[in-house]
């Protein structure tokens, strides 16, 4: 008989991709935040008590090595202000993320996104998915709304959208499981806050298509984002 075949490696159907951000893109303020410029409209802002901060990929973001845009940066008065072509972001050294030690404003004419703070709330927000339609008739999919339900005795695990009329959305990556180097379940995230800013203003995310060579030679495209190129339309 012939000798059983070895499972294909499933990473080597992904595209290439870097979990570590280049360390031009980074700023560290204090011991224990550190904020990614991954595009002038995207900054990744962590907070951990203890300076353990997450390269690993995790389940909802596994590429951070992207080209790194033109931004400045300076402290004053134990404040980091950090500035791209398209926000400012500003916080107190040493503080929790909060209203009061974080914050990000709007400084692009082009874009309709004005600010944003830890404590307002999405409301424009497009929503997003649940885990399951078991048991479920006619339900919401925001997550405030079906924060208690639960189906089979488990949540519904809701994820809020990437797109928002309020012109910004939020991504917490904080309670995401970190993956490893084959892409398997390697243990949470190690950062006790980890949010991801989508300044977008009113366009959001475009499609990308990426290519790739199969083991024949011949390119072949593939789709790594499903999300339309949008312009939002305000009421």
């Amino acid at each position: 008989m012939p000798a059983a075949r070895a499972p294909v490696c499933v990473r080597a159907q992904l595209l290439n991709y870097d979990p570590v951000a280049n360390a031009a893109a980074i700023v560290k303020a204090g011991s224990s935040a550190r904020f990614t410029v991954l595009t002038p409209q995207l900054i990744r802002m962590e907070w951990d008590p203890t300076g353990t901060f997450e390269d690993r990929a995790t389940v909802a973001f596994v590429n951070r090595n992207l080209t790194v845009p033109a931004f400045s940066q300076s402290v004053s008065n134990n404040v980091l202000t950090i500035q791209t072509s398209f926000v400012k972001l500003t916080y107190q050294i040493g503080q929790p993320f909060s209203s009061s030690s974080l914050s990000v404003i709007g400084t692009n004419s082009s874009s309709s996104f004005k600010s944003w703070n830890p404590s307002m709330p999405n409301t424009g927000n497009l929503l997003g998915t649940i885990r399951s339609l078991d048991e479920e008739d006619v339900i919401s999919l925001n997550c405030t709304v079906v924060a208690n339900v639960t189906v089979h005795d488990e949540s519904l695990h809701c994820a809020w959208g990437l797109i928002s009329r309020d012109g910004w959305v939020v991504v917490d990556d904080s309670q995401n499981y970190a993956l490893d180097q084959n892409d398997w379940w390697a243990g949470p995230n190690q950062d006790q806050v980890d949010w991801y800013l989508f300044a977008h203003g009113g366009r959001a995310l475009r499609l990308h298509a990426g290519r790739r060579q199969d083991r024949h030679g011949s390119a072949r495209r593939r789709r790594h984002l499903v999300v339309a190129l949008v312009q939002l339309q305000r009421p």
